[in-house]
């Protein structure tokens, strides 16, 4: 139980951070930002608020991996943020309340081979730009309000293991 204290910014060595499980409540500490080496954040499964958009802000460009399911993020994917995020491997935001739109730059995340959506409330259609992401193995996008067809490019993710579009 209990927050993120906003001096975990001043390990400034910390590769990783793992919290997941902890009952934990408020918002992600924005000092985050100095942690220029870390490379994996988890969070999930707590009852941590905030805007996902000032959280993914203050994410260094080394982070590999970005997990936050489970826990009450509110706003939009920001789309300048996604494109800086190049070594994003694996990003996880299930089970929060993300609107808006996913971002055409996600396309440039060609490292990313793992990303999770299902139970926002994201709306629009998947980017064109989604068939560029060439690791991609897992989809998951279920459970949100998204409309329109799969877009013709997604026929060159050659390493897609698993696509959930249910209930969109």
């Amino acid at each position: 139980t209990g927050t993120i204290p906003s001096e975990v910014g001043l390990l400034e060595g910390l590769t990783d951070l793992s919290v997941d499980y902890n009952m934990l409540t408020g918002t992600v500490p924005s000092t985050l930002q100095s942690l220029t080496k870390l490379g994996r954040l988890w969070t999930s499964q707590n009852m941590l608020t905030g805007d996902i958009g000032d959280i993914m802000d203050s994410l260094s460009p080394t982070v590999t991996a970005f997990i936050m399911q489970g826990n009450l993020f509110n706003g939009t994917l920001p789309a300048a943020t996604v494109g800086r995020l190049s070594n994003l491997q694996a990003m996880n935001l299930r089970e929060n309340n993300i609107t808006g739109s996913i971002p055409t730059q996600f396309g440039s995340l060609t490292d990313l081979q793992d990303l999770r959506f299902l139970t926002n409330s994201l709306t629009g259609t998947l980017p064109a730009q989604i068939g560029q992401m060439t690791s991609l193995t897992f989809l998951d996008v279920g459970r949100n309000i998204l409309g329109g067809s799969l877009p013709p490019s997604m026929s060159s993710l050659s390493n897609l293991l698993s696509i959930d579009l249910q209930r969109n």
